[in-house]
């Protein structure tokens, strides 16, 4: 039986962040380091008697981001990955890229650091 090929750490970052394991995803960033560059970073105030916050956030060119949001709720520190695709909106005669996505509401109640990362591949 042939050997698996191995799977390099940016693709096993990536599978991570599709299955949600966001610990184990968080290993793996430190090792990729080099392959994503900060965009955008952001402190959000998500209250408890807010109702469902949506996003848009510019970025600078087409492709796809990760966001990487440290969440402070309590004394818990928690870390949230997810992968976007950017995408065009128009508004007046400018045209924009930008990330859209609701912010769970498990994470009502707490302040989030939010950082947006373009993926080299």
């Amino acid at each position: 039986m042939p050997a698996k090929p191995s799977k390099s750490k940016f693709e096993k970052l990536l599978e991570l962040i599709k299955q949600e394991k966001h610990n184990l995803a968080l290993r793996e960033l430190g090792k990729v380091k080099k392959k994503i560059t900060i965009v955008k970073k952001l402190d959000i105030d998500y209250r408890i008697e807010d109702k469902e916050k949506f996003m848009q956030v510019i970025v600078p060119s087409e492709g796809r981001y990760l966001l990487w949001l440290i969440v402070k709720k309590d004394r818990k520190i928690m870390h949230r990955f997810y992968l976007k695709q950017s995408s065009k909106k128009r508004k007046g005669n400018s045209e924009y890229n930008v990330i859209s996505w609701r912010i769970p509401a498990e994470l009502r109640g707490s302040k989030i650091r939010l950082r947006v990362c373009r993926l080299e591949e």
